[in-house]
């Protein structure tokens, strides 16, 4: 259960839009009207930009989504990941899978640079201007990370990532993509993580991977970044025991439950750049969306389970997080 800013949505249309494609019958396909689409404050969910980015691919006939100066057939990505399948550790898949784009593309240049407390993935765009929004050099960045943390079974954390541009407007999104510090206006683009995870064992059964493919991208924008911070763990803690007639529990009830102060919890949320009210707020937003796209709930029911006193005030509460009312943005998916 996610959604994500419907700038994702607006910057995957790029490419397509500047080789003169209609992007109507996309837009339909994923379930995202114009309304939506051109609120700046609006959400989408992932399921809705995942079949956004498929139609992409398969309109263009180009995986790089038209942000390269040549495009990349469908059905690398794929094969890069078969191939990696093969390696042994994380090191051993990020070298391979590097090799393989180097052999197809030279639009796109990566870099796995060793030392002995860190590693770093560094990547190029021959012509940034292709991708003047950022959009796919930043997919690039979390695929690959979101990828090599699946075949391991583990999230590797990360420690830095690094952007050669200005902090963008929807830098927000960040601290759940990369759940780490941002540096921005640096010399390149990178992720950086720690040595302990170099060595780490590929787990993934060819069958698995099948099934992983089949999915993708959905998985790779949908599988949750570590559990490590407060954040996340309070975050499963409310969404275990979310009792409808009560609601989320206050925060001191939160840190008595993580053995906790109030003032201490407080301070480790404002670390991770959070506070518990936007933890409750953004997740009532997901679970709406969730209840509405997926589940098929009725309005009313979904007010109900979030605790709003009424209907109208959770309609003006959902038009605020994706620009619409609830109605209408199940009306657009149907």
């Amino acid at each position: 259960m996610a959604t994500v800013t419907s700038h994702y949505a607006r910057a995957a249309l790029n490419g397509v839009k500047r080789k003169n494609v209609d992007v109507s019958p996309l837009l339909q396909m994923a379930g995202i009207s114009d309304e939506i689409l051109q609120a700046s404050e609006s959400r989408v969910h992932t399921e809705q930009l995942s079949r956004l980015i498929r139609g992409v691919w398969s309109r263009l006939g180009d995986e790089f989504m038209g942000c390269t100066p040549s495009r990349c057939k469908p059905g690398a990505f794929a094969m890069m990941c078969r191939l990696v399948s093969h390696c042994d550790t994380v090191d051993a898949l990020f070298i391979e899978g590097i090799k393989f784009y180097d052999l197809i593309t030279d639009d796109i240049k990566m870099e796995y640079r060793t030392a002995s407390n860190r590693r770093e993935f560094v990547v190029t765009f021959l012509d940034p201007d292709c991708d003047h929004d950022n959009f796919f050099l930043e997919f690039w960045l979390v695929i690959w990370h979101r990828f090599v943390s699946w075949m391991i079974g583990t999230q590797i954390k990360i420690q830095e990532v690094h952007f050669t541009y200005k902090e963008p407007a929807h830098s927000a999104e960040f601290p759940y993509q990369f759940a780490c510090p941002c540096v921005y206006e640096a010399q390149e683009t990178k992720i950086c993580f720690g040595s302990k995870f170099a060595a780490m064992p590929i787990i993934r059964t060819q069958r698995e991977l099948s099934q992983f493919l089949k999915r993708s991208p959905a998985d790779l924008m949908t599988i949750p970044e570590s559990d490590e911070s407060l954040s996340a763990k309070i975050k499963a803690s409310l969404l275990e025991e979310y009792d409808v007639s009560k609601g989320f529990p206050e925060l001191e009830v939160i840190a008595e439950r993580f053995h906790s102060t109030p003032q201490t919890v407080r301070r480790k949320l404002k670390d991770e750049g959070e506070n518990y009210q936007k933890i409750k707020d953004n997740l009532r937003r997901d679970i709406a969306i969730e209840k509405l796209l997926v589940q098929h709930v009725a309005v009313s029911d979904v007010a109900e389970l979030l605790g709003f006193s009424e209907p109208r005030s959770f309609t003006r509460a959902f038009k605020q997080w994706t620009g619409v009312t609830p109605s209408a943005y199940r009306q657009n998916k149907r």
